[in-house]
């Protein structure tokens, strides 16, 4: 029997309001003597992720005073928060890591509440806290705590599952082991947060991977179907991702033009580019090419004049050796000029104009766009007498109005296309007018402050993630109040808050539900404000 069920079956359960503090009550009905050197191993040393705890007798009972100020059940931080891997581990470690070192304070493990209503959240830093009831109790900790985690994991919470070391199912095959401790499990546990962001160094009891799945589905409350699928599921998940993988990009549709990707890699050197409607050329400087026809020339005209001259005819040799040695003289000083003013260092290069854009695609011609607006409809028959038609009236962007007139906005993006009857200003609402939700008024900086509560639990507090309306007032707490609409009713609830919550003036008891209707003044700290139900101030 858990110990979850003992505390609501051989206690009774209250909460209590002091001054600035909120208190869990438990009274004891049972003959089972209270353990108070184990109260004040407790108190005298301030154990973390333990409730404080103080007893008090009125009439001859106990009563223990766990005091709960400003945390909430682990049960209601589950409801509006998905658990990342390292705050799942590290929740279950705290509670783990909490069982383990109580034999060093002389308590027992077995006299821990591990139960999801029983077990307590700071939601500011997610910081556990477990009750101890200083009774004896025969119980299995080992066991109980393996119950939570599964109940946890496959039930309860809404955890963000990691597709790369399959850490739940890892933590699943040792609670399913026939042999459990917490010690080991604790072990693990280090292990898994030393290697949060990779693969886990636990070692598994199959050499086989194991694939996705979903937890909640595959683990039942009972734990009695196997988690780990089988080799050929593996396989097949695996050759599924490479046959995704493999699929080619899609193609992009005829006359869009994808340029390609520019290369940035660093340490390379990149031309400049032409823009659109230029091209870019390469040539040598005009100088240059100024210089080589120049040199042309002249060579040329000094071996015709050397020929002119006969100037080979005063040397007595046969005049066409020396002319031919001559010209080759003439060939090599040319090609030792030519290859001097042609070099690449003297090209460049020439950005010039043409008639088409970048990557040749002509330019896109303007599309003119008409507006028209009908103001005339022929009358068409109907087999319903009451026609409804669209009006043409120009609404405001913050307006609310029927799902027909929406879609008629939405169409006059292209063309405004107004279908009207007599230029009337009214609209006609198909069935009956939307409920207006009910709402808390207020003033906040001097202007009128309305708050519409939205969702059928609705939170006031200053801690972002877990509410639904922040609170900017430090007085008000992390997470202060609830209101709960349920079967017509409307209901205020106060949730451990430090400065306590009022409704008329008078305080109420923190986790106790309490009616409203219209026009209650609600006060969360000293933020008042009035419950407003449209439709009954309507009827007043």
């Amino acid at each position: 029997m858990r110990i979850a069920a003992k505390i609501t079956d051989n206690f009774n359960i209250t909460f209590e309001n002091a001054a600035s503090m909120s208190y869990m009550v438990v009274e004891t009905v049972t003959d089972q003597p209270i353990l108070n050197y184990q109260i004040e191993m407790i108190e005298e040393n301030n154990l973390r992720n333990v409730l404080p705890v103080n007893i008090r007798q009125k009439n001859g009972i106990n009563y223990l005073y766990y005091n709960i100020t400003s945390k909430m059940t682990l049960t209601q931080f589950l409801k509006r928060k998905q658990l990342k891997k390292e705050e799942l581990i590290d929740l279950l470690s705290s509670v783990c890591k909490t069982l383990l070192d109580c034999k060093n304070y002389f308590l027992s493990d077995n006299q821990f509440v591990i139960e999801n209503d029983f077990i307590y959240i700071n939601p500011a830093n997610l910081e556990v806290f477990l009750a101890y009831l200083p009774v004896a109790f025969q119980g299995n900790a080992d066991e109980e705590y393996k119950e939570f985690v599964i109940d946890l994991i496959t039930r309860t919470a809404d955890i963000e599952e990691s597709v790369n070391d399959h850490y739940l199912q890892k933590l699943l095959i040792s609670l399913k082991a026939e042999t459990f401790h917490l010690a080991a499990f604790q072990s693990m546990l280090e292990q898994l947060k030393n290697h949060a962001g990779g693969r886990s160094g636990i070692a598994d009891n199959s050499d086989k991977e194991a694939s996705p799945i979903d937890h909640k589905k595959e683990m039942s409350s009972t734990f009695s179907t196997p988690v780990i699928s089988s080799q050929p599921e593996a396989l097949r998940q695996s050759k599924k991702a490479d046959a995704d993988a493999a699929k080619p990009e899609p193609k992009a549709p005829l006359g869009v033009h994808i340029p390609p990707a520019s290369n940035t890699s660093a340490g390379k050197k990149s031309s400049k580019q032409p823009t659109v409607g230029q091209t870019k050329k390469t040539g040598y400087k005009t100088g240059t090419i100024i210089t080589a026809v120049v040199s042309q020339i002249v060579l040329a005209a000094a071996f015709i004049g050397a020929v002119a001259s006969g100037a080979a005819d005063s040397l007595g040799n046969d005049p066409v050796s020396v002319y031919g040695g001559f010209g080759m003289i003439l060939l090599a000083l040319d090609f030792l000029l030519l290859k001097h003013l042609l070099h690449p260092k003297n090209k460049i290069e020439k950005v010039m104009k043409t008639k088409e854009t970048a990557h040749g695609a002509n330019k896109i011609p303007k599309i003119k766009m008409t507006t028209k607006e009908i103001r005339n409809i022929p009358d068409v028959p109907q087999a319903n007498d009451n026609i409804v038609q669209v009006e043409s009236t120009t609404h405001s962007p913050g307006s609310q109005g029927h799902p027909l007139q929406e879609r008629a906005h939405a169409e006059a993006a292209e063309h405004t296309d107004i279908l009207s009857p007599s230029g009337t200003d009214e609209t006609t609402i198909l069935g009956q007018e939307a409920k207006q939700p009910p709402y808390l008024q207020g003033i906040k900086n001097g202007v009128m402050e309305q708050i519409p509560i939205t969702k059928s639990s609705f939170i006031v507090g200053r801690l972002k993630e877990q509410v639904d309306y922040v609170s900017q007032k430090g007085t008000v707490g992390k997470v202060h109040a609830e209101i709960i609409c349920r079967d017509g009713r409307y209901l205020l609830k106060d949730l451990n808050s430090r400065n306590g919550t009022y409704l008329n003036s008078v305080r109420i008891d923190s986790n106790k539900e309490y009616d409203i209707t219209h026009n209650d003044k609600i006060t969360f700290a000293n933020d008042e404000y009035l419950f407003i139900i449209p439709s009954l101030e309507i009827q007043q």
